[in-house]
């Protein structure tokens, strides 16, 4: 395929989504209420995020001769993904203080560990990125959603609970080693802006004290497998010597 036939194509897949979307929620303006129900929106939102980064490798191709068409859809393929991830985001969270449903439903597992924990979350959930989270307010009237940022609070304190029942916490953030491994066929992240909100959920729900520490160690890392795809959260708590070891 050539650069212009997957321009083209990107283009097309937009204008169909779009489509698809406006009529959805013409009809039902928070058509998500289950776990099952927002499978289908992650791998929408997962695919778009994969084309932006297969429009941004395009755009180093042809260097400036197509910016900025390339910019514009990048903004509109970012603008589908918040549109649906604000949908998403305000299911997750009525669903977690509602309906009762807990973090495990929704495809995240956690495990204790000696000096911390795991958690493995499934890779459709890293597309829920606040990047726009001020703008996802003005789109098609979503201002009453819950944000993704919430989402992922809400998802740390039902994780929370479960870790609390068997451990010392909260852990200083300031000892602290947070290990992120991504694997996917096409390990695309353009944003990583579904960090930070995980972090300060962890926070929030007092597994990670809110120190103010100068520094956290944190290591992100990809990995590409045709067969699998996950994304693993290691959270450890260093020993004294490894907590006041300088950086290289």
């Amino acid at each position: 395929m050539t650069g212009l036939e997957l321009y083209r194509e990107i283009d097309r897949w937009y204008e169909e989504t779009r489509t698809n979307l406006n009529q959805l929620l013409k009809h039902d303006s928070q058509p998500f209420q289950s776990p099952e129900d927002i499978k289908a929106p992650l791998r929408i939102m997962v695919f778009a995020m994969e084309c932006e980064g297969m429009l941004v490798q395009l755009n180093r191709a042809v260097g400036d001769l197509w910016w900025s068409s390339i910019e514009d859809i990048e903004l509109k393929l970012r603008g589908i993904r918040d549109t649906i991830g604000r949908l998403v985001a305000d299911s997750i969270v009525q669903g977690l203080l509602e309906q009762k449903y807990s973090p495990e439903d929704y495809g995240i597992q956690v495990e204790r560990q000696k000096s911390g924990f795991t958690l493995k979350i499934p890779y459709e959930l890293i597309s829920m990125s606040d990047l726009f989270l001020v703008r996802s307010k003005r789109i098609n009237g979503l201002s009453h959603l819950y944000t993704v940022r919430e989402a992922w609070i809400a998802l740390m304190r039902g994780i929370s609970l479960k870790l609390k029942e068997h451990g010392h916490y909260p852990l200083l953030r300031a000892r602290v080693k947070v290990c992120i491994e991504i694997t996917h066929s096409i390990p695309l992240d353009p944003d990583h802006f579904w960090i930070r909100p995980l972090i300060d959920g962890l926070c929030q729900s007092g597994i990670l004290m809110n120190d103010d520490a100068k520094r956290l160690v944190f290591i992100l890392s990809y990995k590409s497998a045709m067969s699998s795809n996950s994304v693993v959260i290691d959270v450890e708590e260093l020993d004294d010597i490894a907590a006041n070891k300088p950086c290289e």
